[in-house]
């Protein structure tokens, strides 16, 4: 998984008894972000292009 800025993350899923999710963990910057998600097994599928959508937007800033 990449931001529109170009950060390279790192993503996965899980699953436990009525519940999946997905995780992803960006580092830039001295910074780091980790998004996690879960749902259902059918309602989940149907949000993750708009979350990864979301976490493209993601930006990380040099303090100036």
């Amino acid at each position: 998984m990449r931001t529109a800025q170009g950060v390279t993350g790192r993503q996965g899923t899980y699953a436990s008894p009525g519940r999946v999710g997905r995780y992803a963990v960006f580092v830039a910057h001295g910074l780091s972000v980790e998004v996690t998600v879960a749902g259902s097994h059918t309602e989940l599928p149907g949000v993750l292009p708009g979350i990864a959508a979301s976490i493209r937007t993601l930006a990380f800033r040099t303090a100036s």
